[in-house]
């Protein structure tokens, strides 16, 4: 059995760690383990589970706490845990690559950093550093994974995308769990006394600047001034979500607007949803239109900055975020609320089962460590 460890800022429920869980829950745990370097000393959601696994969780300095003592960190880390032959880092940008240049100092011969996301959004200093770290990267870096072309390019550049150097991967879903249920749809409107006349329209994600909720609620205070008879579920957690009901609250809209901590069941709260909408000022991919979409979902999205390939139903629809609230509130009020048929089976087709995106880094992982091992 082999050791990886996984880099992340922590194993909350975010977008990274769903993904890093969806595959461990799944990879063969006699060829494979995961251990996991987080950047917190706080105890996080999927701490329990990890440890459940057979996972080892190590605790070290971020460098927003400490550069200096980050680094120690990392130092010691690696110096006293020379087992680790693959260490696979997820992130945003290149700002941050301080784990995987000092394994290479350490002699670790793996070092994977797989691209999140397609735009940051950070002070001038992380911006800079992302430009710079994209002349020296190769140098630390020994195999470059991303979500999306969009990813890819964002991360490493357009020339070094070209020259067929990122191997994507697909942010794949447990496909089973996503399928439109009826008695969820039921048990949820029941829960919140959503009467079946209702039309709910539905957002999955972080309560941040990138998921651009004022946007969303913007939208929805012009659709419910023409029509009160919507309804808008808000599922996540985030530093601007108490902003946010404030602006729900001046707008009135508290009783037509419901917010939803982040939960283990997502997949109850689509199958009660009608629309969904993902109005984001940038994204890796997008990975909740997936899990939407396999729900049979009509979806509307932010044209230009989300990738077109997470479009898979024939029903999703691109707005551009340049044409502004009153185009977004056409398109929705418009829609067909009807929703699509084996929307499931499209998705497993478009190749985001999480079973075969497992396979796949499976063989991934395993053919790099018999290469340069």
């Amino acid at each position: 059995m082999i050791r990886i460890l996984q880099i992340v800022s922590s194993m909350d429920r975010g977008g990274i760690e769903t993904y890093i869980m969806n595959v461990y829950r799944k990879i063969d745990k006699s060829k494979i383990q995961f251990d996991f370097l987080v950047h917190t000393n706080r105890i996080c959601a999927y701490d329990d589970e990890i440890e459940k696994l057979g996972g080892k969780i190590y605790r070290i300095h971020s460098r927003h706490q400490s550069i200096v003592q980050n680094r120690k960190d990392l130092n010691d880390f690696f110096k006293n845990h020379s087992e680790y032959k693959i260490v696979h880092m997820h992130e945003s940008s290149l700002s941050y690559i301080t784990p995987l240049k000092i394994a290479k100092k350490h002699g670790i011969p793996i070092r994977i950093l797989h691209s999140r996301n397609n735009a940051i959004r950070g002070n001038k200093l992380h911006i800079l550093l992302h430009h710079f770290n994209q002349f020296i990267f190769p140098k630390y870096i020994t195999d470059c994974f991303a979500i999306s072309d969009k990813a890819a390019i964002w991360m490493f550049g357009k020339k070094f995308y070209n020259s067929g150097k990122v191997k994507l991967l697909k942010n794949g879903i447990n496909i089973e769990n996503f399928k439109f249920n009826q008695q969820y749809r039921d048990e949820i409107r029941t829960l919140f006394n959503i009467s079946n006349d209702k039309i709910v329209l539905g957002h999955v994600g972080r309560f941040s600047k990138q998921k651009n909720h004022a946007f969303l609620i913007d939208i929805f205070s012009e659709i419910c001034k023409n029509n009160n008879n919507y309804m808008l579920l808000l599922i996540g957690d985030g530093n601007k979500k108490e902003e946010i009901k404030e602006i729900v609250s001046s707008k009135n809209l508290l009783d037509n607007v419901i917010f939803i901590n982040p939960t283990y069941t997502v997949e109850r709260y689509y199958a009660a949803m009608d629309l969904f909408i993902l109005p984001s000022l940038f994204e890796g991919l997008g990975r909740v239109l997936i899990e939407a979409q396999c729900n049979g979902l009509m979806c509307f999205a932010s044209q230009y900055v989300i990738p077109e390939e997470v479009a898979i139903l024939d029903s999703f629809s691109f707005v551009p975020l340049k044409d502004g609230v009153d185009k977004w509130v056409q398109q929705i009020i418009t829609a067909d609320k009807k929703r699509s048929i084996n929307s499931d089976q499209s998705i497993r087709e478009a190749g985001y089962d999480m079973n075969e995106v497992t396979k796949e880094l499976s063989v991934l992982y395993l053919n790099l460590l018999n290469r340069r091992c």
